[in-house]
């Protein structure tokens, strides 16, 4: 059997040690610990002196119920081998307990006063040694009175031994506090066994009482507050009475501090809040004990440390963050979480569109308040604006807790925003016809739209009043809505014809916005309607000029009627299907199909919408029988005998044999060649009686002649006339013309050539200056009065000194106006009578915005309407001092005008020169832009005289739709040339005038924008270019763009001079560039009138280029006209086709010639001579091209030949290069001294036109 062993080796001793003084047991004196087990009869034996069982049953330590132990001692006593059994029979888990009773014996008189005074403690210690799987054995402590009760206080356990270690382990109860009144001290030894196989060796037992220490602790009952940087400090001072050092120890947040002192010693505890984590809160009661080693002793700090280490935080903000209709003087106020005390900085408040200051409220002064509570209270000095965001900022010292926890602050933009109220009165932005849309209107009911700045409410009938002129009258009749930021007003019962106005009154409205702010002032600028119930009168209408018959179904309406907006053209009487379209004084139209009669009616609308009743129209015969062609023989000035007459009608492709000279033509002076379809004899000739052609128009061949020796010739080869073009064109064999100019065309210049360089000529019996002496060239000016009395003679005297010959030209010159329109290139015939219109207050607008600056007056003379306005010299000044450099000066004149003018004085033009101004003359739908430098007043000045002020010149600068007879002139070239005239054509003048002295702009040193308006419907893809009216009534190319302005089309013109511009359709296809690498640019230019074809249908495009024909390509290209008289180079006639081309493109720069004076306008060009024309073509495109120092060599170094270059040619290569116009036939190579070829010239000349913006 197993048995649990409690070895006679126990000793049990009382050790006291208290420090002054010892203390008996009372226990019986054979209570010693000599280590042999002996005495144990003293531990709880009966009076009979019999050992007692005390084994028991101690749930609390987990005994099993209902186990009862066997008796301990083997033999039933205690013999010299003195064992303690206890062991396990069947049943498992045992407890049992030995215990002794220590009764103390007051032996000094002060053990039991110290035990009450709670100033005695106790220890006690045993050494265990356990056998396997015993789980070990406890000591345990009770307190008895002396009557031998219980107290009620432990009981005080050692540690249990859990652990399975073979060997002795110390187990100990420490720091026990004897109890007041306690007498006994009951000593308990314990065991547990779980099984048979378990027991427990008690040994060495210990029991010890000890004086406890004295602890104080300073200040015990304050309260302090620390925050989240700063440390708790406690502190005070501990004894012993038996001297022992003693550790003082306590426990704050769960962290325990402890320092050991010497007996007597102050000591002093510290938690660093932030180190330790001390968490937030109050802590009182903080037990602090002090430890001898022997025993506690525990004071208590019975005040309170609160720990806030939370900074304090904006609860709420008023106004809030993103709150609108703030107050504009309402106070800030920042509720806190807990209440803050006010530090130092500042609150700033900024407005948030700009960041800009407002103010910044220092927050120690007396606009914050509140300081220890939890709202503060900010009251700026600064009435906000109103409808304005704005934010605020706080700085980080601003205010902070009562533990000293600074507040964060608010540093960013986004955190305290809100914007004010509304403060602002609501205005009237506009008043403006809403229904109808348009100024005229014969209708008896018309809507306002009254426009205000904000949403308002209270609008109503009685706000409003009309202001009326002549004999109209209206009701305000109603109010569609009451409230919104628009509102229509209907006026209805019109009568009469007159203007209304409608106006807000300036008082007693009871309009409010809706923050309640009452309606700031009336308004009396808004939009008039003008009444109007008479119709357009003086309609007409003529096809194709008045023309009997018409070979196409495409012809051209000329319309007119006074006071007419729109159109409606039909060739149903009932106008079925036709609609109305702007009007205008050309249409193109096209007939219904079947030859015939073909009539075509017009009906005209004003603006009002009055249209006229009476029928109008215009017949003509259509004829489209197959197209058949003739020939006419010309005596181009022969003097006797008759011309051939050929009665074939010819289809297109037949060939043609010439005529002889079977009616025996003379000239006098000259010798008949052969026939040529030129008069001056530069086209083809051709053998009289043998020569052949294919035919494939009308062809008239003109006599040759040749100079005899002794000439009798006094013919003319050419005969030019400026201002004004002539009537009939000028022929050697015509020799009566007419010319009409208008009023301020004060004079004329004649410029005439002899056929025969030998004969002479005087102008009106003067000897005119000789302008070309080689080619027999002379030019006179001629003074014109007004009215058709103005007879000039140009008396050709052959070189025979007895044959001559008069050509008569007949000069009208209009009657003055007070326009001062010159009236374009030709009058129109007609009375000259006029009526004129009282003078109005006009908006000029500068840099955008709209100033009464201008006087408009309007003219009707005979048919066309004349409208004038007058800028206030004073007025433009002022505002060009306001506004600055570059300043826009735009004189807006009425599109239903036939003449628009704008007149300001030529010290204006002087003044907006110095700014460097651009002058805008516009209409609805066309636009003239020039820069006030280009009118050159300085020029203008010294030719009008140095007699004339510059105030007292008057700059009309005019857009006008050209006379009939203009008109005519564009058309017939188109229709004989095959163009599509798109819009109507438009005259462009700049006249500078001075009493009678009157001076003429019409060159620019730079190209001169304007824009025409696209009329609608027409396709903006089927247009190709603008052209200008020449002299000769030739229509040239000019520089041309597409461009569309809010939804419209315009087409943009860029041109150096000033003349009558049209826009065509001239879609033009070679059939030899089909394939060729070039086709779509030789055809682009081709269109555009650049450059011409060979046979009509094809280009040669590889066929090399002479000078001459560059020349020409280059004024056509820049939209230049050709000039007139001598080109200035020796081997280059007037009469030469180029002539004229050469002369222009010398004028601009663009070919000096050879430096023998020759221009060798038959040699082919080279690549590097075409080069440098087109670089000098780039000053005049303003295409910028200037080379830095350095930069010539590095753009012609990847060449290998440009050793070879000329050097007159090298920079404008560069040049050329640079801009991307042109460059090398190679990677490596220029070829500049290689011919150029037709191709390649169309190519450069499309590249520099737009490289520069032009097209």
């Amino acid at each position: 059997m197993k048995r649990i062993i409690l070895l006679t080796a126990l000793t049990i001793g009382m050790l006291f040690c208290l420090a002054t003084s010892s203390y008996a047991t009372g226990l019986s004196s054979n209570l010693v610990t000599n280590g042999d087990g002996d005495n144990w009869g003293i531990w709880n034996k009966d009076t009979s002196g019999s050992y007692v069982d005390h084994w028991s049953q101690l749930s609390d330590l987990g005994g099993t119920a209902g186990y009862a132990p066997v008796s301990p001692f083997d033999s039933g006593a205690i013999g010299d081998n003195e064992f303690f059994d206890f062991w396990d029979n069947s049943t498992t888990n045992k407890t049992g307990c030995l215990y002794q009773d220590i009764v103390l014996t007051d032996t000094t008189g002060s053990l039991f006063s110290d035990i009450d005074a709670g100033n005695i403690g106790l220890n006690a210690q045993a050494y265990i040694f356990k056998y396997l799987p015993g789980d070990g054995g406890t000591i345990q402590i009770k307190f008895l009175d002396g009557s031998g009760s219980e107290i009620a206080v432990g009981p005080y356990r050692s540690s249990r031994d859990t652990n399975d270690l073979s060997n002795w382990e110390l187990v100990q109860v420490q720091h026990v506090p004897v109890p007041s009144g306690a007498r006994t001290i009951r000593v308990m030894l314990i065991a547990y066994a779980p099984d048979g196989n378990s027991y427990v060796d008690f040994d060495g037992i210990d029991v010890e009482l000890c004086n406890l220490p004295d602890i104080s602790i300073a200040n015990s009952t304050a309260n302090h507050t620390y925050n989240g940087t700063q440390t708790i400090t406690m502190s005070g001072t501990a004894s012993d009475p038996d001297g022992l050092p003693v550790t003082v120890s306590a426990a704050i947040s769960g962290i325990t501090q402890s320092t050991t002192i010497a007996s007597g010693a102050a000591w002093n505890l510290s938690w660093d809040i932030a180190s330790l984590g001390i968490t937030d809160g109050d802590y009182t009661n903080i037990q602090v004990t002090a430890d001898n080693g022997k025993g506690i002793r525990t004071a208590t700090y019975t005040g309170t440390l609160a720990v806030d280490g939370t900074a304090p935080a904006a609860s709420s903000l008023s106004p809030s963050d993103n709150a609108t209709n703030v107050g504009v003087n309402d106070n800030l106020v920042i509720n806190f979480s807990e209440n803050v005390v006010v530090g130092t900085g500042n609150i700033t408040i900024k407005k948030t569109s700009d960041d800009s200051m407002v103010e910044t409220i220092d927050v120690t002064g007396g606009k914050v308040t509140g300081s220890d509570t939890s709202a503060i209270t900010v009251d700026p000095a600064t009435t906000l604006d109103g409808e304005t965001g704005y934010y605020v900022v706080i700085d980080a010292t601003a205010f902070s807790d009562t533990a000293g926890n600074s507040y964060a602050g608010i540093s960013s933009s986004s955190a305290w925003n809100f914007t004010t109220a509304d403060i602002t009165a609501p205005t009237v932005s506009s008043i403006d016809r809403n229904s109808p849309a348009g100024e005229s209107t014969n209708a008896t009911s018309v809507t306002y739209r009254v426009t205000f700045s904000e949403a308002v409410t209270g609008v109503d009938t009685s706000d409003f009043t009309l202001t009326e002129t002549g004999t109209a009258h209206g009701i305000i009749a109603a109010v569609s809505a009451g409230s919104g930021t628009t509102i229509d007003v209907t006026v209805s019962g019109i009568t009469g014809d007159g203007t209304l106005r409608l106006d807000l009154n300036s008082s007693g409205t009871g309009i409010t916005d809706d923050a309640g702010n009452a309606l700031a002032t009336g308004y009396t600028s808004g939009q008039t309607y003008t009444f109007d119930t008479t119709a357009p009168t003086g309609g007409s209408i003529s096809i194709n000029s008045g023309a009997d018959y018409t070979t196409s179904t495409s012809v051209t309406l000329t319309l007119s009627a006074t006071g007419a907006s729109e159109m409606m053209v039909s060739e149903d009487s009932g106008f079925s299907g036709a609609s109305y379209e702007a009007y205008s004084t050309s249409k193109s139209f096209t007939l219904s199909s079947g030859d015939g009669i073909k009539t075509v009616y017009a009906k005209y609308k004003d603006a009002a919408g009055n249209e006229t009743s009476a029928t109008i129209s215009d017949t003509i015969t259509l004829v489209t029988t197959a197209a058949t062609y003739t020939v006419t023989y010309n005596g181009n000035g022969s003097s006797s005998g008759s011309v051939p007459i050929d009665r074939t009608s010819y289809n297109s492709g037949d060939t043609v044999t010439v005529a002889g000279n079977g009616g025996g033509l003379t000239k006098t002076g000259y010798t008949f060649t052969g026939w040529n379809t030129a008069a001056n004899g530069s086209g083809t000739t051709y053998a009289a009686g043998s020569g052949t052609f294919i035919i494939s128009a009308d062809t008239t061949l003109y006599a040759k002649w040749v100079l005899n020796t002794a000439s009798a010739a006094a013919d003319l080869s050419f005969l030019y006339v400026s201002p004004g073009t002539l009537s009939p064109g000028f022929s050697a064999s015509e020799t009566e013309y007419t010319v009409s100019v208008g009023n301020l065309k004060d004079s004329m210049t004649v410029t005439a050539c002899v056929y025969d360089t030998s004969a002479t000529l005087k102008i009106n019996g003067e000897t005119p200056t000789v302008t070309g002496a080689v080619y027999g060239e002379y030019a006179a000016t001629i003074d014109l009065e007004v009215g058709s009395n103005n007879i000039i003679s140009v008396e050709v005297t052959a070189r025979d000194g007895t044959t001559t010959k008069t050509y008569t030209i007949t000069a009208t010159r209009a009657a003055a106006s007070h326009h001062s329109s010159s009236g374009g290139g030709g009058g129109s015939g007609g009375s000259n009578s006029s009526t004129t219109t009282d003078k109005t207050t006009t908006k000029v607008v500068v840099n955008g915005e709209e100033y009464n600056a201008g006087t408009t007056t309007t003219t009707t003379e005979g048919s066309r309407t004349v409208t004038i306005v007058t800028v206030d010299d004073d007025k433009i000044e002022a505002l060009l001092e306001a506004k600055g450099n570059n300043t826009t000066v735009e004189i807006p004149i009425s599109s239903t005008t036939d003449i628009a003018e704008g007149v300001l004085s030529g010290q204006t033009i002087k003044n907006m020169e110095a700014k460097a101004a651009v002058l805008v003359v516009k209409t609805d739908t066309i636009s003239y832009t020039l820069p006030a430098s280009e009118i050159d007043i300085d020029s203008v000045s010294e030719q009008i005289g140095a007699q004339a002020a510059l105030k007292d010149i008057a700059i009309h600068v005019i857009i006008a739709a050209p006379p009939a007879d203009t008109v005519k002139i564009v058309t017939d070239t188109a229709d004989k040339n095959s163009y599509q005239i798109v819009v109507n054509p438009v005259e462009f003048e700049i006249i500078c005038t001075n009493g009678d002295k009157t001076v003429e702009v019409s060159k620019f040193k730079a190209y001169v924008e304007r824009t025409i308006a696209i009329p609608e419907g027409v396709d903006p893809l089927k247009i190709t270019t603008a052209v200008v009216l020449n002299a000769d009534g030739t229509l040239t190319h000019v520089p041309t763009q597409i461009i569309s302005i809010d939804g419209k089309y315009y087409a943009k013109i860029n041109s150096l001079t000033n003349s009558t511009y049209t826009v065509i359709y001239n879609p033009k296809e070679f059939k030899d560039v089909e394939n060729h690498w070039a086709k779509e640019v030789v055809n682009d230019m081709g269109s555009r009138l650049v450059i011409n074809g060979i046979g009509g249908e094809n280009f040669a495009p590889d066929k090399d280029v002479t000078r001459a024909e560059f020349a020409a390509i280059m004024v056509k290209a820049l939209g230049l006209k050709a000039g007139s008289g001598a080109s200035g180079f020796d081997d280059v006639k007037s009469s030469d086709w180029y002539s004229g081309y050469i002369k222009t493109a010398a004028e601009y720069g663009i070919i000096s010639g050879y430096a023998n004076g020759s221009f060798g306008p038959a040699d082919k060009i080279t690549r590097e001579q075409a080069m440098t024309m087109i670089a000098r073509a780039m000053k005049i495109t303003g295409l910028k091209a200037e080379l830095a120092a350095g930069e010539e060599e590095k753009l012609l170094s990847g060449y290998e030949d440009r050793e070879v270059l000329a050097e007159y040619a090298r920079s404008g290569i560069a040049e050329c290069i640079k801009t991307g116009v042109v460059s090398g036939n190679s990677s490596t190579g220029i070829a500049p001294k290689d011919n150029i070829s037709r191709a390649e010239v169309a190519v450069m000349v499309r590249r520099l036109l737009q490289k520069s913006g032009l097209i």
